[in-house]
């Protein structure tokens, strides 16, 4: 066993022109082993960088891609509201009567008024039900004229009241 481990000794130690075929062996085979690592290394390199590129050129094709007709019917997270202006057929204006569209009345004698004062207390408030109870059987009405003001009118025209709340 020692004859074969001097031999390997003397094969790897032995100088280039001498007999000792183990160490050109030893160096081929590491500089072939070189040699593939490196064209391993530079097809990597190629292989990465032509990879690249169509993932490069898809992703602007997709960026720059014209939006289609369905891609703008998409719901959105918001509702969104077209506004535009009234057609001059739907618009509604208001304007003042003509004179001869307007009723005036005029004081009559069939019409009882009566005015009350606040200095003069010696009369009783009463409130809406106790007024149209004035009536009695005939057919009355009562008209607010403001926060504080009604009027009783009767509608066959024999007696009116007003009142001031």
């Amino acid at each position: 066993m020692s004859s074969d481990r001097d031999r390997l000794l003397s094969d790897v130690l032995a100088e280039p022109g001498e007999a000792g075929g183990l160490r050109d062996a030893l160096l081929n085979r590491t500089l072939l082993h070189v040699k593939r690592r490196r064209t391993v290394r530079r097809v990597r390199r190629a292989g990465s960088v032509l990879l690249l590129l169509p993932l490069i050129v898809l992703l602007l094709w997709r960026v720059h891609l014209p939006q289609g007709p369905e891609a703008g019917h998409r719901q959105g997270p918001y509702v969104l509201v077209r506004t535009e202006p009234l057609p001059r057929s739907a618009l509604i204006e208001t304007q003042p009567f003509a004179r001869s569209g307007l009723v005036a009345s005029a004081p009559s004698p069939n019409v009882a008024s009566i005015t009350t004062r606040p200095e003069d207390r010696a009369y009783r408030e009463i409130d809406d039900a106790t007024l149209l109870g004035l009536a009695g059987t005939n057919a009355a009405v009562l008209v607010r004229l403001g926060p504080h003001s009604a009027e009783l009118v009767f509608a066959s025209g024999t007696m009116a009241a007003h009142t001031a709340d």
